[in-house]
């Protein structure tokens, strides 16, 4: 009798211990990489069609969506195009000046936050093609 309760006691502890041992494991998870670099599909006179890769890494938690920035090249600030992330791996972007040379960039953000930059792409003039 008493070895049976040694051993459901035995088997107790050890089931308690595995549950704080999981538990108290914390999943780390960061920013994601940088996506890649924008690159125009479509140009018109006043807007155009980028496309864009995923991050290498994801940061450990599922991308939200990406947010693209724009800069004319006469311009010393990039601005921000959309205030809702984008799911696509494309955007269209409304509203640019015919004749100007304009670049793009973006970024991703996860549950973890926003993550660097991509680096920019080439400028490139508004124009319809």
């Amino acid at each position: 009798m008493k070895r049976n309760m040694l051993k459901t006691l035995l088997f107790a502890s050890l089931g308690i211990i595995m549950a704080i041992v999981f538990t108290s494991a914390k999943v780390s998870i960061s920013p994601p990489d940088p996506p890649g670099i924008p690159l125009v599909i479509e140009m018109h006179k006043d807007n155009c069609k980028i496309k864009y890769s995923a991050p290498l890494r994801d940061g450990g938690a599922p991308i939200i969506g990406y947010f693209v920035e724009k800069k004319y090249i006469s311009e010393e600030r990039w601005t921000l195009i959309n205030l809702r992330p984008i799911i696509e791996l494309e955007y269209t972007v409304d509203n640019l000046t015919e004749g100007k040379q304009v670049q793009f960039r973006v970024y991703a953000i996860n549950a973890a936050g926003r993550g660097p930059v991509s680096e920019a792409c080439d400028p490139i003039t508004v124009r319809e093609h």
